[in-house]
């Protein structure tokens, strides 16, 4: 369970029962873990938040530095900070700006371990986290449009999964207006 070192054998082969035991525990665990994040977050505000996927800052790294320093730093604009010449600054290195180890083979490839699932575990992971699968961009349906991190099929899925497609974004810039109305009025700042 290393981001550098790949284990000497596939688990999935090798004891398929504990496998699948681990992953209907991760299932679930995972579904109820972002019930709790977002719903404490996003639909009783007791918190801000701003999500951020790794995929995203791979593919367009300026665009999610920028969202996550406006938020971090409450500001509408980064134009002419520090700090926005500091992401172009990094996005300019390359690679080379985040290297702090050396990845494994199949890091950043989409969906490199899918092989490990059998079809029933995709279906079981589909039915846990659904709404976590749309909320973050990680599922497709006919009619969608373009999208990259389209894992998790879905056919015909309601209307209100379909309305909850790649929702963070939403609530990544309601989190900055935000923060930023906190910033400029203090008395905002609740406390629980």
């Amino acid at each position: 369970m290393s981001h550098s070192a790949l284990p000497p054998f596939e688990i999935e082969k090798q004891d398929p029962k504990w496998w699948d035991e681990v992953l209907t525990w991760g299932f679930k665990f995972h579904s109820d873990f972002f019930k709790i994040l977002v719903g404490d977050t996003v639909e009783k505000k007791k918190s801000t938040i701003f999500f951020t996927r790794f995929e995203d800052l791979l593919s367009q790294p300026e665009k999610e530095l920028t969202g996550l320093f406006k938020y971090l730093l409450d500001l509408e604009d980064l134009s002419g900070t520090n700090i926005e010449r500091r992401i172009k600054l990094a996005i300019s290195m390359g690679a080379k700006a985040s290297t702090l180890y050396a990845l494994k083979k199949n890091t950043g490839k989409k969906n490199a371990h899918v092989h490990r699932y059998s079809d029933a575990q995709i279906e079981r992971i589909k039915y846990e986290n659904a709404d976590n699968l749309f909320f973050f961009g990680y599922a497709h349906y006919d009619g969608q449009g373009e999208n990259p991190t389209d894992i998790f099929k879905f056919d015909n899925p309601s209307t209100d999964l379909r309305s909850k497609d790649y929702g963070f974004r939403k609530v990544n810039e309601e989190m900055i207006k935000e923060v930023i109305k906190v910033s400029n009025d203090p008395s905002l700042i609740k406390f629980y």
